[in-house]
């Protein structure tokens, strides 16, 4: 067990002589020798759990209150707040301030002598402040656009100040393979844009479906291709089957961000930058960061169109007509 704080008294006895025996000690002397328990400070680690709860967490000697921890950081995050958790075998302290994410600080330990024979081992310590990792989001559950708007998709950025996009066009025969990167809203209530994720367990599926989708494309470009030919040759399939094919036409547009450290950027990212942007069809979207290949892409399919289908079923009959989104007036001859 650790040694508590005590005094030891040594007396020496008068008549002692001096070492270069010329004079002698005229009297008894009491020399007291007190120890003192020493504090700690072990364990350096910075630590992030969102922008109001981060900072620097630490280990300490028992019995430790804030006030006695004297600390100053370099270089300097203003005012700062210290907590400390008592447990039976040990203490963990809090740092929380305003610290720069991946920026290094020096955390130096004041020694202090605190009440009850304690003294607080100086230290000076080094450690990189954490902060949020680097994400990419789409704000709404949408996979549907209208063709005569803006063409705009919602998109949170966070710390990723260059993002690219890439428009894979999907031909029509095709869309419904990938039916598993569509994502919609669950009702028509209006769909609030915030820096939080709508849905975000939905998203997440979509979002997993990538990696598969990637192959599905390689592998539905092959099927493509072979389908085109067929399709000149009346005899050997449908050749209406060609109003459903067509190129997996690629684009690219790469955007800038504002770079607001730890703070989210919510972007506007519009998707009139692919080939004849007045037309429709569906499109395989993914959004990510061109210098980072470790931050995740996010995707989404999406419907860019001017048409919607409504439908007015009965017991013996089903209704169905085409309206323009735009102009809400039926379309003839709608295919």
């Amino acid at each position: 067990p650790p040694l508590c704080p005590a005094t030891c008294s040594i007396i020496v006895s008068k008549g002692i002589t001096s070492v270069d025996r010329t004079k002698n000690l005229p009297k008894d002397t009491r020399i007291d020798f007190h120890s003192f328990s020493s504090v700690e400070v072990f364990g350096i680690e910075p630590f992030f759990l969102d922008s109001d709860n981060c900072g620097v967490r630490f280990e300490v000697t028992p019995g430790i209150s804030p006030e006695d921890l004297k600390i100053k950081i370099f270089p300097s995050i203003g005012r700062f707040k210290i907590k400390v958790d008592n447990t039976r075998i040990g203490n963990k302290a809090f740092i929380r301030g305003k610290f720069e994410t991946g920026r290094k600080y020096r955390f130096e330990v004041l020694g202090t002598e605190l009440e009850n024979r304690k003294i607080v081992k100086k230290g000076i310590f080094e450690f990189i402040a954490k902060g949020p990792e680097p994400s990419i989001d789409f704000e709404t559950p949408m996979s549907l656009m209208e063709l005569k708007g803006r063409q705009i998709i919602p998109v949170s950025l966070l710390n990723v100040p260059l993002v690219r996009c890439q428009m894979t066009r999907i031909p029509a025969y095709f869309a419904p393979e990938f039916s598993s990167l569509t994502l919609f809203a669950k009702d028509d209530r209006r769909q609030l844009r915030s820096g939080k994720k709508a849905n975000a367990s939905d998203d997440d599926s979509v979002n997993n479906e990538l990696a598969s989708a990637q192959e599905r494309l390689s592998e539905a470009t092959q099927r493509n291709n072979r389908l085109s030919e067929m399709a000149q040759y009346g005899d050997k399939i449908d050749s209406g089957m060609s109003w459903f094919l067509g190129d997996f036409t690629h684009n690219t547009e790469t955007f800038f961000g504002e770079n607001r450290k730890d703070k989210e950027n919510h972007f506007s990212m519009p998707l009139g930058f692919r080939s004849l942007p007045e037309r429709g069809g569906a499109f395989l979207v993914k959004v990510g960061d061109p210098e980072h290949s470790t931050i995740n892409q996010v995707a989404r399919l999406v419907q860019i169109t001017d048409l919607s289908i409504s439908y007015k079923l009965s017991e013996r009959t089903l209704l169905i007509w085409v309206t323009s989104m735009a102009t809400g007036k039926p379309v003839p001859d709608a295919a």
